[in-house]
């Protein structure tokens, strides 16, 4: 921009004065526009259809007044042409004697303004007016007395403007003797017309009035169930509502008053495996059953725990509440899988530390034994006794960990086998087991394995034997130990969820077995319980490969 356009800018800017509305002016033009919006526009609607039916009616109305007034003229003027008398009278020396009286009856009761009868030489023989009688006609009757007939608006004549018919006076030898002419002024006509008008226009006007009334309790009606909220903050309620919803992992379920879903975030279609759009659908056709039968139930919120194979679902069902009324149902769904896991995690984690403190403990005894040997000045026993001392294994180190390829399920079975060790039990890995590179160890994988040993540690009283094999279409797993077994009761009880025969201590659910369960089944796979050649209990597992199956869904009262 050149100096003289930014000085010609700058004088504009400052010249001319910049107007702007305060913000809560704005926001109080927003939240009543939309409302003033839809009334005016069903205002001008009403008042158009109104209009263009009121201007229709009134012209139709017009047209059969005139109509039906130039028809009754026609047919006066004919009577009055037809009589004899005034075909007599028209002959005679004196018509006017003859004529004006019936011509004053007849006006007198049809109520016209004039009926006039000319003769041959345009003289007027009969007008309601005498001084005009015997003289010239001011309108031209030339056609009339040629035969034609003669129905319309003339101003011409001392009435004005008049509607007017005019007929020719024949004879019975057929010769035309004179002619008649009967009219009302316009005015008279146009008073007619404005009376049907009304008749018409205030009724419409009424009509109008009861439209606006109904359209604005229509409009604050729609406003009040839109809780005074206008469409643009709608679309930004619904953008942030989206963002929310779709952003955490827990799932969100709003069930309208008719039964009918108003919104599923992504967590919810996650979690109930629920796959396409279902908002407007009926709850009790797209929800899974249990969660159905919870919306059966009224009063207080409703909390119920629901497992799926794989999944733990904590379901809260609660009343959705709009201005002080039921607008319908809302369910928050949580994933307890992730709790559950953490906590099995926590375990393992407390057991490996553990562990550590045992090794430590176990380690500074060794180096005093070393350190008072050497002080002794012992160095031949301090070797030997080093040389006693079993070297420490790890995963991979021994020739038993190349028969199980893949590596974290290599570090679940040291890590246990260490445990084990610790609690001066023998974990003893068959050698006939083989685990091959290809077999994909996921976290159902590892949660069988880990829990079954787990509880086989937390069972055993000196040993544990397990076998184990695996290719490509899964995994096969045997675990036995030597501890008291299961009672024919807790063998069938001991996949029930928080069901548990070890004496309760804090940490102890009852959920590690059901979960392994779930896992297995949601696989399509097979676990029985049978008692063990070491006394206690042989948990014989087969675990497919993972698949895309669905899970079913199995309810659980919270």
């Amino acid at each position: 921009m050149t100096d003289s356009a930014e000085q010609l800018s700058g004088r504009v800017s400052r010249g001319r004065p910049r107007f702007r509305v305060r913000p809560e002016r704005r926001a109080a033009a927003r939240r009543g526009g939309f409302a003033f919006g839809l009334f005016v526009a069903q205002v001008g609607v009403i008042t158009l259809i109104a209009a263009v039916a009121a201007g229709v009616a009134v012209a139709v109305q017009t047209d059969q007044v005139r109509r039906s007034a130039e028809g009754d003229l026609e047919v006066l003027a004919d009577s009055v042409a037809t009589l004899p008398v005034v075909i007599e009278g028209l002959q005679s020396p004196d018509p006017h004697a003859l004529i004006q009286p019936i011509t004053s009856a007849m006006q007198k009761a049809s109520g016209v303004e004039y009926i006039t009868v000319v003769d041959l030489n345009d003289l007027r023989v009969a007008h309601p007016w005498p001084e005009l009688v015997g003289q010239r006609v001011s309108s031209d009757h030339s056609g009339v007395r040629r035969g034609e007939r003669y129905v319309g608006a003339e101003e011409d004549g001392p009435v004005g403007l008049t509607l007017r018919a005019k007929v020719p006076v024949i004879a019975p030898d057929g010769r035309i003797v004179g002619t008649v002419s009967a009219g009302v002024p316009v005015r008279a006509v146009q008073q007619e017309v404005t009376g049907r008008a009304l008749q018409i226009i205030v009724p419409t006007l009424v009509a109008v009035l009861l439209g606006l009334i109904v359209s604005w309790t229509a409009t604050a009606r729609l406003r009040r169930r839109l809780y005074g909220i206008e469409p643009g903050e709608m679309l930004a309620l619904v953008q942030s509502r989206a963002a929310m919803t779709d952003g955490v992992q827990d799932g969100f379920v709003g069930i309208d008053d008719d039964g009918r879903i108003a919104f599923m975030n992504t967590g919810a279609k996650r979690l109930l495996a629920v796959t396409g759009d279902v908002e407007g659908e009926r709850a009790t056709e797209a929800l899974p059953a249990p969660i159905v039968r919870m919306l059966d139930t009224e009063g207080q919120p409703d909390t119920r725990q629901l497992t799926t194979a794989g999944r733990t679902l904590v379901v809260t069902r609660s009343t959705a509440v709009a201005d002080g009324r039921d607008v319908g149902t809302t369910l928050v769904i949580q994933d307890r899988s992730e709790l559950e896991s953490m906590l099995a995690t926590l375990g393992d984690e407390r057991a490996r530390s553990g562990l550590l403190r045992v090794e430590a403990h176990d380690f500074d005894n060794r180096m005093h034994v070393v350190s008072g040997l050497l002080r002794l000045g012992e160095f031949d026993d301090a070797r030997r006794y080093l040389d006693s001392l079993p070297r420490a294994q790890r995963p991979g180190a021994a020739e038993q960990w190349h028969r199980i390829e893949p590596p974290m399920l290599a570090a679940l079975l040291a890590s246990r086998q260490a445990q084990a060790d610790a609690e001066d039990i023998t974990l003893d890995i068959s050698a006939d087991s083989r685990v091959g590179a290809a077999v994909a160890v996921g976290a159902e994988e590892l949660t069988v394995v880990g829990n079954l040993l787990s509880n086989a540690i937390e069972a055993a009283d000196s040993s544990i034997d397990v076998f184990l094999v695996g290719d490509a279409d899964g995994l096969e797993l045997i675990i036995e130990d030597d501890g008291p077994g299961l009672s024919d009761q807790d063998a069938q009880r001991v996949f029930e969820h928080g069901h548990t025969s070890k004496p309760a201590d804090g940490w102890r659910h009852g959920i590690g077995l059901s979960v392994v369960r779930e896992h297995i089944v949601h696989r399509g796979g097979e676990i029985s319980i049978e008692r063990a050649d070491l006394g206690g209990a042989r948990f014989v597992v087969r675990l497919p490969a993972a698949s895309a199956s669905p899970p079913p869904i199995k309810e659980h009262p919270a």
